[in-house]
């Protein structure tokens, strides 16, 4: 049961990268931009509204 692995060597084996060059880095940025967008859109919605209504 333990030896029931279709490998048997090492030799030639690949490697699989889940990342192209830089792409935690990009992917953090796209993150960052998720989270500053509806943001900034509230902002300017309040910001808006305030113009709009007065400032109480």
């Amino acid at each position: 049961m333990f030896n029931s692995s279709p490998i048997e060597a090492w030799e030639g084996a690949g490697a699989f990268y889940t990342f192209f060059g830089g792409g935690a880095l990009f992917w953090f940025w796209v993150a960052v931009i998720c989270l500053i967008i509806p943001i900034w859109v509230a902002l300017r919605a309040e910001k808006h509204a305030q113009d709009r209504h007065g400032s109480g």
